[in-house]
């Protein structure tokens, strides 16, 4: 059985009024949802690291500061004790205080001196020329997300 761990995806459901579905499925007594099939999902599965590589080359940071967003880069800002599971490629990493809570946020803003971090980048499909999510509905349903993963990287 793998680490337990619960994440940014946990934080939603459980806020969003989900949470008993999650202990079931913590548990082993339901089956998570197949999101293979979901084309919202499989689209920011399969598109994640190019939408990440064009907001670092386009969106014009603060001075001094740049976006990470390779496993490798998000690692080398936090410490070692606080590297949690790989998932997706992306990586894990534990809550200071409370390393049961994991965040796999999808980039990380800092200083160029590795120094500071100042905040988390996390990529959603909103759908805006289709029957998806309003931007704004979008925010609603991941603020607890990001919340979460703000917290961990202490931003």
């Amino acid at each position: 059985m793998s680490e337990l761990v619960l994440g940014g995806s946990a934080a939603n459901r459980i806020m969003n009024g989900h949470q008993m579905e999650l202990y079931l499925e913590l548990i082993g007594e339901k089956t998570p949802d197949d999101l293979s099939n979901n084309l919202a999902v499989q689209m920011g599965v399969t598109t994640e690291a190019l939408n990440l590589r064009w907001y670092a080359k386009n969106v014009t940071m603060p001075k001094g500061h740049h976006v990470y967003y390779t496993a490798e880069e998000i690692q080398g800002c936090f410490l070692k004790d606080q590297h949690g599971p790989l998932r997706n490629g992306q990586p894990g990493i534990r809550h200071p205080d409370i390393p049961w809570i994991v965040g796999h946020f999808d980039g990380l803003v800092v200083d160029l001196d590795h120094t500071q971090r100042e905040g988390i980048v996390e990529c959603k499909h909103t759908g805006a020329i289709s029957n998806w999510l309003a931007p704004t509905d979008v925010v609603e349903r991941n603020i607890w997300q990001a919340l979460l993963y703000m917290n961990i990287a202490c931003v």
